[in-house]
């Protein structure tokens, strides 16, 4: 079956018609997301995540380039998105890093393990978050954005980002005192 002929039956959701796709292209599109993020579940989930944006658009595809290069088009954008992600969540590790070296130059080695252990333990709430309370937690407490900047960005009132904060901090803080108690035993 021809590209174009292939997209129009995808158009129509036709299950087997989607199958083919897959089957075609699945092998090739893997390749370029797993050099690309050099993650084999992380490229699988982006070619996964490709095809399901490929036949939600594929009113978009004009027949311009070939199916193939529309397809690996659509994953390396998604590989670049998931890049971007990567490189955000690293920068806020990094940053939680520097903060607390900031706050105590003179601290024994032991120390530094349990503030590194508590950073990771924070980082790892805070990325176990949904994203309604993640993306509050970041603009407030990594972007030191108002209140009232974050429910514009948001498109959400204050209220409930007072809410979404306080849920988040609270979260946090069962974490943290959960390994304290793991510490102290």
């Amino acid at each position: 079956m021809d590209s174009s002929r292939l997209i129009q039956r995808c158009k129509t959701g036709d299950a087997a018609v989607i199958e083919e796709l897959v089957k075609t292209y699945q092998s090739s599109l893997f390749r370029v997301a797993l050099l690309i993020l050099e993650d084999s579940a992380e490229a699988d989930e982006a070619v996964q995540e490709s095809f399901i944006s490929a036949c939600l658009s594929s009113n978009n595809f004009r027949g311009d380039a070939n199916l193939k290069t529309w397809l690996t088009a659509i994953v390396v954008n998604e590989c670049r998105n998931r890049l971007r992600k990567r490189k955000r969540q690293i920068n806020l590790q990094e940053r939680l890093l520097i903060f607390r070296r900031l706050l105590d130059k003179t601290i024994s080695p032991e120390r530094k393990t349990i503030l590194v252990e508590k950073n990771n333990t924070v980082w790892k709430e805070i990325e176990s978050l949904g994203e309604k309370h993640r993306i509050p937690i970041i603009l407030r407490y990594y972007q030191d954005l108002p209140i009232t900047e974050i429910a514009k960005i948001l498109e959400i009132n204050e209220g409930t980002v007072h809410s979404r904060l306080n849920t988040a901090r609270e979260r946090l803080r069962c974490a943290l005192s959960q390994m304290e108690v793991e510490n102290d035993e």
